[in-house]
């Protein structure tokens, strides 16, 4: 008699467990029932990186472009962290496909945060310029809405020269917008043309040791340098570019030690080397990949470093390659 109640309550246990599962396996499977939402998962590795700059402590800060955010990672290649979560947001610290980047002297750093947002009218892309201290904390920004900003469409580069002034290139607009150090707008200058100080779509910005700014002028096919008294001084022709639209993104590293402009020429898979003045051109189609040496795939933003060795981020594979001086 024990015997027979032990199985009669196994069995009612065993009968409760079933009738619940299928329950729950119902509830799941009926229909209109929406399955329960998954966090996105980070994005991993790199997806069209831009420009690239060196941080205070010799990391270097990658412009991680598609995916929202900006990778650290040492020399080596090995990566320290990421700035911006990689969802596109329009919020302090986050990002919708930002371009260019550039380190002060005190390690501040200043990111063209290209597709900031939209404007009401046309759809067209409202940028901005984002500060942030040594330790990546969000310090302010520059953009179309702020009191006296002329607006910025499109903003591609972003250099700082010796005197802490941060120059833009308003790539939509094809001038150059100049701020102070708090990102506190100083001048515009030039306008769409050919002459000097004008511009066709302005992109990759750099400056030397003496403070003269060099501007990617690329459907003008040139190079122009201009003073820290913002005074046109010469011009390089580029023999390379393309008229392409979407993937010709040259941008611009100086190497002082020297005394070279490197230039990326994206669309043609190479990078041109030429003096300062001009001349002494030089044609490089494959980097390193650790100690590999691999052709460029769409090869974009470039940095020298203290060695001379430049980085290069090769857009169409998701590296940082580098070349050997």
């Amino acid at each position: 008699m024990q015997l027979n109640k032990i199985h009669l309550y196994v069995g009612a246990v065993l009968l409760l467990l079933v009738l619940l599962t299928a329950a729950l396996v119902f509830r799941a499977h009926r229909p209109g029932a929406a399955p329960a939402a998954k966090p996105a998962a980070p994005p991993v590795g790199l997806n069209k990186p831009r420009a690239l700059a060196f941080a205070s402590n010799g990391d270097l800060v990658v412009v991680d472009s598609k995916n929202n955010r900006l990778q650290i990672r040492r020399p080596d290649g090995a990566v320290v962290r990421y700035i911006g979560d990689g969802q596109a947001g329009s919020g302090p610290g986050q990002f919708r496909e930002p371009c260019g980047v550039a380190v002060d002297s005190d390690g501040d750093v200043f990111v063209a945060d290209t597709f900031h947002t939209t404007q009401p009218a046309g759809g067209l892309p409202w940028g901005r310029v984002e500060k942030f201290d040594a330790s990546f904390n969000f310090l302010g920004e520059a953009d179309s809405a702020g009191a006296g900003s002329p607006g910025l469409f499109g903003p591609r580069s972003v250099a700082v020269d010796p005197q802490g002034r941060v120059w833009v290139s308003d790539t939509g607009n094809s001038r150059l917008l100049v701020y102070d150090n708090n990102l506190k707008f100083l001048r515009a200058i030039g306008r769409r043309g050919s002459k000097p100080l004008e511009f066709q779509e302005p992109f990759g910005l750099a400056v030397d040791s003496a403070g003269d700014v060099y501007v990617a002028d690329r459907l003008n096919f040139r190079v122009q340098v201009i003073s820290p008294a913002f005074k046109f001084l010469r011009q390089i022709k580029i023999d390379g570019w393309a008229t392409d639209q979407i993937n010709q993104e040259p941008y611009l590293a100086i190497d002082s030690a020297h005394h070279w402009l490197w230039v990326s020429d994206p669309t043609r898979n190479r990078i041109l080397r030429y003096g300062l003045r001009g001349g002494d051109r030089k044609v490089v189609d494959r980097g390193w990949d650790g100690r590999t040496q691999v052709p460029f795939n769409l090869p974009t933003g470039v940095a020298v470093g203290p060695d001379s060795t430049l980085y290069v981020t090769d857009g169409g594979s998701g590296r940082v390659l580098t070349v050997h001086p």
